[in-house]
């Protein structure tokens, strides 16, 4: 599989432009070992999604895909970027299993990745203007290193940190300390539906009925969610591999996704499992 380039619905803001571009690698055995030992760490979330993503992209606008540039993307890049990866591990289509909240019947939903809604960044963006009684302050957007800072406080605590490094300026000065303290609770709402306006943002709750009683029903959809190879499976794979060509490991990592699974067929074929 080729380099696979995506537009991002907010951007990467890098010496005063925003660029929107951002360019996955082609997937191999290297990447996806990357998913699986992530995934078993049980580390933070933002983290996670961070380490994940900077193994899967080649660049963002031509810059090297480090951790430091992948936690200044936005929340809701970090999202996009996280269903279009999942699209290259498993295709678009994917299924959800709910219980209707009304009759309590399980079911099933077949969602398409590429049908799911999202909006751009509105004019200003990562940046919007906010005038307070008083005060005319300069906001950005949060970022995945914000995530990672507030993961594990309470709302009020992560509300109010977010507030002090995402509020750059107040009247054109850099704010004075206490001044998250001063702000009302007219204030915080009038910021945060400032930002809401300017922010992209990727659908997470998807709207359908349940097939037996026709209740309408909200789904949540994890969009960070990664349908990765049961870790046993992985390795068995690379073993395989080993035993019938007598690869090294890096050898087997090193092939593309698709090479990789051609060669495991072939060998099925060989042993008359095929088919």
């Amino acid at each position: 599989m080729a380099e696979f380039s995506v537009q991002l619905p907010g951007g990467f803001l890098h010496k005063n432009r925003l660029f929107r571009q951002a360019v996955f690698c082609p997937i191999c055995g290297e990447m996806e070992l990357v998913f699986q030992e992530a995934g078993k760490k049980k580390d933070s979330r933002p983290r996670y999604v961070t380490g994940v993503l900077a193994a899967a992209l080649d660049n963002i606008a031509g810059i090297q895909a480090e951790p430091s540039v992948v936690n200044r993307l936005c929340v809701a890049d970090r999202q996009y970027l996280m269903l279009q990866l999942a699209s290259m591990l498993e295709g678009d289509l994917f299924w959800m299993s709910s219980a209707c909240s009304s009759c309590k019947s399980d079911f099933d939903i077949c969602i398409r990745r590429s049908d799911l809604p999202v909006k751009e960044a509105g004019q200003g963006y990562p940046f919007a203007t906010i005038k307070l009684d008083g005060a005319e302050i300069t906001c950005r957007i949060p970022v995945g290193e914000d995530q990672e800072k507030i993961e594990r406080l309470s709302d009020d605590d992560a509300l109010h940190l977010l507030l002090e490094h995402c509020i750059e300026a107040v009247n054109d000065n850099a704010p004075e300390e206490g001044f998250v303290d001063s702000l009302t609770q007219a204030d915080i709402s009038r910021i945060e539906d400032v930002l809401e306006d300017i922010s992209p943002s990727v659908a997470t709750r998807l709207l359908t009925r349940c097939p037996e009683c026709d209740a309408e029903q909200v789904i949540e959809l994890d969009p960070y969610a990664l349908p990765v190879t049961e870790t046993d499976n992985f390795y068995q794979e690379i073993h395989t591999l080993a035993m019938a060509y007598h690869w090294s490991e890096q050898d087997i990592l090193s092939l593309p996704r698709s090479r990789r699974r051609t060669y495991l067929d072939l060998i099925d074929r060989s042993r008359g499992m095929y088919g």
